[in-house]
């Protein structure tokens, strides 16, 4: 198994907010932790449907790939979050969240900021230019809707009632161009 563990600014605040436990971020593994990533999904209903949750299990069937990003946070070998991302078929250096979530006993303590700033480092990685991410205009997604501006990116299209009457497509974007040009000086 691949230990990523991350080393940013906020580990010491990690560190505390979890009372010293240890926060690994690794790559998700489908025989290791489909079972508990699947579990997290299921929690929400309000927010991962029946049909959405067919999609996210077929997905957690396959590990990491060249076009597709897969990490789980990992406290005391129980795993509290999953981010994947994968390349855009249509472009040659954008990426798209595919599907986020954290354990609700662990939100609020920093792990959702863990995995997104290590999904971002992967893919900047490949040098990706930007991130794209959907979802949905439901009172349950404002938390993440929140969350994904406090992590920088900008909301750049609302497409209305795209997934039902009410319930919007939001789509953010966070621009890393510059980023992935200096990596590269």
């Amino acid at each position: 198994m691949t230990y990523w563990f991350i080393k940013f600014w906020d580990w010491d605040r990690i560190g505390k907010k979890m009372k010293d436990k240890e926060v690994k971020i690794i790559f998700f593994s489908p025989k290791l932790h489909s079972r508990q990533t699947l579990e997290i999904f299921q929690s929400r209903p309000d927010i991962f449907p029946d049909r959405e949750l067919k999609i996210i299990t077929e997905g957690l069937k396959k590990a990491s790939g060249p076009s597709h990003l897969k990490l789980v946070a990992v406290v005391n070998n129980k795993v509290v979050g999953y981010i994947g991302a994968f390349k855009a078929e249509e472009s040659q250096d954008s990426w798209e969240l595919d599907w986020f979530t954290v354990d609700e006993n662990f939100q609020r303590k920093g792990i959702g900021s863990l995995l997104m700033k290590a999904i971002e480092r992967r893919a900047k990685e490949k040098n990706t230019a930007r991130l794209f991410i959907e979802t949905c205009s439901c009172k349950g997604e404002l938390p993440a809707r929140k969350f994904y501006q406090k992590q920088g990116y900008k909301r750049i299209a609302v497409l209305p009632n795209f997934y039902s009457k009410n319930h919007s497509k939001v789509i953010f974007f966070k621009q890393f161009s510059q980023e992935v040009k200096n990596k590269k000086s």
